[in-house]
């Protein structure tokens, strides 16, 4: 097996105007053209066993794959940087198969370069499907550089050069699911250790303690006929909320109608759904770096935004129409994800999806 994978991105920053109350440095003139570039090529070559139906038992109930990744990465501000990886990556796992025990388990280790001895590593187990429900774990941990963007940044308004160590991020997962029930269980945990984030005053720094991070899921569907009541509700909670700030509630829900009809022309879907989180202190963004940073000026959320929304499928074409926001100055006259920037009010939205087949 052998792969090419070429990214290419920039980003620009224009600003004419003089305004020395939102900037408060200005570094090389007094408007701003500020613009960064980067390419990532990498080549990746190795060793795949899929599954083969009429193999061994191994070849039946095992893939396996071995990978070597050469990683060519230059990036382009007001200076230039470049570097290579090379990787290891490894990949073994048994056929998914609802009637017995199945695992996945995936790796990667930086040999040498920029990211020397940067790893990653996935476990993940499924139970077989028992009458009482289905079991499943995963257990995560990515050993990493920061961002490029926390280490090096040169523009007119912003200026850094950092070194920090190696974030680690781990992680562990346990849901129980009942598909009978439409019922899932979940539970997670993620310890973050060296995390790097925005500050307050949009410049990255480097957590000095570890921070957890708890979250618990729940999803429940309800059935009557053609009638339908979905349900997602998160709770969660940070132990350092000023530097990871979270809602400690979110929920998705969705009641509507399902249906055939026109003698089962057309599959159609109407109802409502809704959108919530508790309000928090939600970061807010800096347009110079396109990033994302801490603030305890405003909050956020505690806003359910509800839609009404109508989906029809005839063979091959998919339309919708969905009434966005109808709480608009009823519950509130805006809300906002991000502070100082308010979403819109009452939005009609409509599209067409269709798709040419040739069979």
């Amino acid at each position: 097996h052998h792969e090419i994978k070429l990214e290419i991105g920039s980003f620009s920053y224009v600003d004419k105007s003089l305004d020395s109350t939102y900037y408060s440095d200005y570094y090389y003139s007094t408007s701003t053209y500020d613009s960064l570039h980067y390419t990532d090529l990498r080549n990746r070559g190795g060793i795949v066993l899929p599954y083969l139906e009429n193999g061994g038992s191994f070849r039946k109930n095992f893939s396996a794959t071995a990978m070597l990744e050469h990683q060519s990465f230059s990036y382009s501000q007001r200076s230039d940087t470049s570097w290579q990886n090379i990787s290891v990556l490894g990949n073994i796992a048994t056929r998914p198969d609802s009637s017995r025990l199945h695992f996945n388990l995936d790796g990667q280790y930086v040999l040498s370069g920029h990211d020397e001895t940067s790893y990653s590593v996935e476990l993940k187990i499924h139970s077989p499907l028992y009458s009482f429900g289905e079991l499943s774990a995963s257990v995560h941990t990515d050993f990493h550089e920061t961002p490029l963007i926390n280490t090096i940044y040169d523009s007119n308004h912003i200026l850094w050069k950092n070194t920090f160590d190696k974030e680690k991020v781990s992680s562990l997962n346990v849901s129980y699911s009942l598909p009978n029930w439409k019922l899932k269980l979940e539970a997670s945990v993620f310890n973050l250790n060296n995390y790097v984030y925005m500050n307050r005053f949009a410049r990255p720094q480097q957590a000095s303690s570890a921070i957890q991070v708890t979250q618990f899921a729940l999803s429940k569907n309800f059935e009557l006929r053609n009638f339908h009541f979905d349900n997602l509700i998160y709770f969660q909670s940070t132990t350092d909320a000023a530097r990871l700030p979270l809602p400690d509630l979110a929920s998705t829900n969705a009641l509507y109608y399902q249906g055939f009809l026109f003698k089962k022309a057309m599959l159609a879907q109407l109802g409502f759904d809704m959108h919530y989180n508790s309000s928090y202190y939600a970061d807010a963004f800096m347009p110079a770096t396109g990033s994302f940073y801490l603030q305890k000026i405003k909050k956020t959320g505690g806003y359910p935004v509800i839609n009404f929304f109508f989906n029809m499928k005839i063979k091959t074409a998919r339309l919708f129409i969905k009434f966005e926001n109808l709480g608009n100055g009823l519950i509130s006259d805006s809300y906002t994800y991000t502070p100082q920037y308010p979403q819109p009010g009452r939005v009609i939205k409509f599209g067409v999806d269709w798709r040419f087949l040739d069979q």
